[in-house]
């Protein structure tokens, strides 16, 4: 179909008028079980990346973006990658076919190599980045120019699993990117991310598809936010022990953590830290731990939310959602626990 690796898509999808194919992050039918918003959520594109290699002077890809994201918005991003470096962000207006056009530039002149390569990503490897889009896409026409995947040697050797809500799913409002992914390219790691925003619901369907069709080296699970406000704790305890349990045994020799919710207004605010929402939350940490302990293996490891995000000083104004700042924080803590172990 195109000769690219298409990273964070589960499944290509055809859509009746369309010609093109649908990049899902989830098949259709998981998709179809999250709830209100999940759905949408889970339609939204999140460190899902189209990379190839090729020698053409010149690449236009021509994408649609179908769905205005979760926060309304009828445009979206697309930061273009030479390896590791940043080369332009395109604009994605929503409905209408999209050309995104690149010219390559003259190599990368006279750098050393070993700064241009470092167990990353190659720089002959173009990355297109999808940010909170729904992509359609249509052509990648090098002009004649053949293009291929990128080898094993030229992407990072081990891929991290990413789950959670709409922090880890969104990442700031300025970029686009999540702790999850300053995490990853401090530990030249890359990214499976599946940050369902807003429906986080550590649904048994999500924990059957991690454990059975997806990819990894190891997992991040960012648990317990979204479901505060309509679940009890016992309902949220049946599904983090199934998640854990189910991956575990699975893949008993690779590490997981898992995040308990990070820190927030319920913390801090003093007419809101004795309420039952607040005591929900508490209760909900409490219970990442102890189901982390019930599994007794040095390969799963609880990590309180707190640790990764401590304060406010990190936040945006809402008090819930990190800010650019704190997400570029709250990778670097992430990435300095993982490594310890890893």
């Amino acid at each position: 179909m195109f000769n690219a690796e298409f990273n964070n898509v589960a499944c290509f999808e055809e859509r009746k008028g369309i010609n093109g194919w649908y990049l899902a992050r989830f098949p259709e039918a998981l998709r179809s079980k999250l709830g209100s918003v999940g759905p949408l959520a889970a339609e939204e594109s999140s460190c899902l990346e189209i990379r190839f290699v090729t020698d053409a002077t010149m690449i236009r890809l021509s994408v649609t973006n179908l769905e205005p994201n979760s926060k309304g918005a009828n445009l979206s991003k697309v930061h273009v990658y030479k390896g590791d470096f940043l080369k332009a962000t395109h604009t994605l207006e929503r409905g209408v076919i999209n050309q995104i056009e690149v010219m390559s530039f003259g190599g990368f002149g006279d750098m050393p190599e070993e700064n241009l390569y470092n167990n990353y990503f190659s720089p002959n490897v173009w990355r297109f980045v999808f940010v909170e889009c729904t992509p359609m896409l249509h052509e990648i026409n090098t002009y004649g120019f053949e293009l291929r995947p990128p080898t094993a040697q030229e992407k990072p050797k081990l891929k991290m699993l990413s789950y959670g809500s709409s922090i880890t799913h969104h990442g700031s409002e300025i970029d686009g990117y999540s702790y999850v992914h300053h995490a990853a390219r401090r530990l030249k790691v890359d990214i499976l991310g599946k940050g369902t925003g807003g429906s986080c619901f550590c649904d048994n369907g999500m924990a059957d598809f991690f454990t059975n069709e997806c990819e990894w080296d190891f997992a991040t699970l960012e648990l317990g936010v979204n479901m505060i406000g309509s679940f009890e704790t016992e309902e949220f305890r049946s599904r983090v022990a199934y998640m854990l349990k189910t991956l575990s045994a699975k893949h008993p020799q690779k590490h997981i953590w898992a995040i308990d919710i990070f820190s927030n207004y319920f913390d801090y605010d003093s007419k809101l830290i004795d309420s039952e929402a607040a005591i929900r939350q508490r209760a909900f940490r409490e219970t990442v731990k102890e189901e982390v302990a019930r599994i007794n293996s040095t390969y799963v490891h609880y990590l309180p939310g707190r640790e990764v995000q401590p304060d406010l000083d990190g936040l945006s104004a809402d008090f819930l959602h990190p800010s650019f700042w704190g997400h570029q924080k709250m990778g670097e803590r992430l990435a300095e626990v993982i490594q310890r172990v890893l």
